[in-house]
């Protein structure tokens, strides 16, 4: 098989000699003469010219013939240095001359550059400066005209703000002067109030003794052949009684409709002790519900009766004589209201403790007896027999006293109902209210303990909890500098601000043998008015 032609020129190439390799010696040698040739000649025109150039040194020292042999030339001038530490002492010095040179003109256009960039930042730097120069005086003058515009503006109104002052403290005085009279007519108000209420109730125990002493004259008249004397004297002691009752009537009423007094012949307390036990559901862990017992005395709001009331507000209370009976082996004072089922177990009316016929007076005297309120307005306990006993709560509303609150509520809440009287009628304070004590120092109302002596020597009767998460609005009150804030309030001051503010979990509210308490200088009705003021 024949060989591919161009492979074999290829190879034909590759085998020729070339140039270099035919003759490189020959022109390695001639380089070789040539350098020596220049040596020399450079060697023998410097030793022909040696004496010039030495002595123009300064001009011929970079000279490309001279360089190499700078430290022939200089031979025994060199300070101690070698030929050769001389030749390359001046070999850089020449390049350092000529790379300086070379360099100068090779920036120059950069350096013009550069000093055009500098005066024109220096002409720019200097027109800020005039500008500045011509705000600052623009704000030189604005100043001055404003502090003469100030300077007189002053001198005018200053007089006004002077008369202005004057006025307010005439004002300030004639608004003390009449805070004053107004106070003092309400003081004076009060005092009437007083001593109407103070006359009532004097009144009131002289018909009781009257009443003791017609009936034991009656018992008298009843014994035969003897008693005969006493029949007129009864009569009498009747004549005396309906002379004293018929003004009497006609004042209470008075009281009640223009004084908007509220009288009570019979002060009550219609509470239990504190070891009644009560029958509470409890969740378990696992969802399941127990009923637990709990005494009256650890009751907390919130608590759901196994009977389904809910707990609204708890109350500790002065026992104040009353009487403890035992109905049932469930111990109460005598006022408290009980469902009676005696008569064929068909449901009765509501009565007094004291008149049921199962109940049994005690001579338990425990200082203090607890009562509480609940969202239907009574509730159940369970007696020795393991049945339950059915007593309102201390708001004592039978079904007469609520159909009395529902007609006068009838335009405000349409359909208005048992389970709303504690939103809308229960009343309280937050914990941090202040009250007013006797010796001048003032409490948290939620510190506020029974028997305590407050401003204008009223006592604590009782002290109440209320739940305040399902409470009408709780609402801010500011008259002047006095704030108070609470739900359902009954002020006897016209507030001047009244606004919403968050709701509490829990309110407080007392009980006083004078119907009022006084917080920060405000006089506020105790619990009992919320309800009170609707029968």
């Amino acid at each position: 098989m024949e060989a591919d032609p161009f492979i074999l020129n290829m190879k034909k190439i590759y085998i020729q000699r070339g140039y270099l390799q035919m003759y490189g010696m020959d022109i390695f040698v001639s380089v070789i003469i040539c350098i020596i040739f220049f040596i020399l000649s450079s060697y023998f025109y410097i030793l022909n010219n040696l004496d010039p150039i030495k002595a123009n040194w300064a001009v011929e020292r970079c000279s490309p013939a001279v360089i190499p042999f700078a430290g022939i030339i200089q031979r025994g001038s060199t300070g101690g240095e070698t030929v050769l530490e001389f030749t390359e002492k001046n070999f850089t010095g020449c390049i350092q001359t000529i790379l300086g040179n070379v360099t100068s003109y090779a920036f120059q256009p950069v350096y013009y550059i550069m000093h055009n960039l500098t005066n024109l930042f220096s002409d720019a730097l200097n027109a800020v400066n005039a500008i500045r120069g011509e705000f600052n005086t623009i704000r030189n003058s604005i100043t001055t005209f404003s502090r003469e515009v100030m300077g007189r503006t002053l001198n005018i109104t200053m007089p006004i703000v002077q008369m202005v002052i004057g006025i307010k403290d005439t004002i300030g005085k004639i608004n003390g002067t009449m805070s004053a009279a107004v106070l003092t007519l309400f003081g004076s108000y009060l005092t009437f109030k007083s001593l109407l209420l103070f006359i009532i109730e004097l009144v009131t125990v002289i018909l009781y003794i009257l009443l003791g002493i017609c009936l034991g004259l009656i018992a008298i008249a009843d014994i035969p052949l003897f008693g005969s004397w006493a029949i007129p004297i009864a009569i009498v002691d009747v004549a005396i009684m309906a002379a004293i009752l018929i003004p009497v009537v006609v004042i209470r009423d008075m009281m009640t409709d223009v004084l908007s007094l509220s009288t009570r012949s019979v002060p009550s307390t219609p509470c239990f002790v504190g070891t009644t036990l009560l029958d509470i559901k409890k969740s378990g862990l696992n969802g399941d519900v127990e009923i637990i017992n709990k005494c009256i005395n650890s009751i907390e709001i919130g608590d759901e009766l196994s009977t389904g009331e809910i707990i609204t507000s708890i109350m500790k209370f002065e026992r104040n004589g009353n009487t403890i009976y035992d109905n049932d082996g469930i111990f109460v004072t005598g006022e408290h209201m009980i469902l009676d089922y005696s008569i064929g177990g068909r449901r009765q009316q509501w009565i007094k403790v004291k008149d049921h016929t199962r109940s049994i007076k005690t001579n338990l005297n425990d200082e203090f007896v607890y009562c509480i309120g609940t969202n239907t307005k009574s509730f159940s306990v369970k007696n020795k027999y393991s049945l339950y006993s059915h007593f309102l709560d201390w708001d004592d509303i039978t079904d007469e006293n609520f159909k009395l609150i529902e007609q006068k509520l009838l335009n405000t809440i349409p359909d208005f109902k048992r389970e709303d009287i504690h939103y809308h009628l229960d009343n309280g304070l937050i914990g941090t209210t202040m009250i007013d004590l006797l010796n001048g120092n003032k409490i948290n109302i939620s510190d506020i303990k029974v028997n305590d002596i407050l401003k204008n020597n009223v006592k604590v009767n009782g002290v109440i909890k209320i739940d305040g998460k399902y409470i009408k609005t709780v609402m801010k009150h500011t008259s002047d500098e006095t704030t108070i804030i609470g739900a359902n309030l009954n002020v006897c001051m016209e507030m001047k601000e009244t606004k919403e503010v968050k709701t509490y979990d829990v309110l407080y509210q007392l009980l006083t043998d004078s119907g009022y308490f006084i917080s920060n200088g405000i006089m506020v009705r105790d619990y009992n008015y919320g309800i009170d003021k609707y029968l």
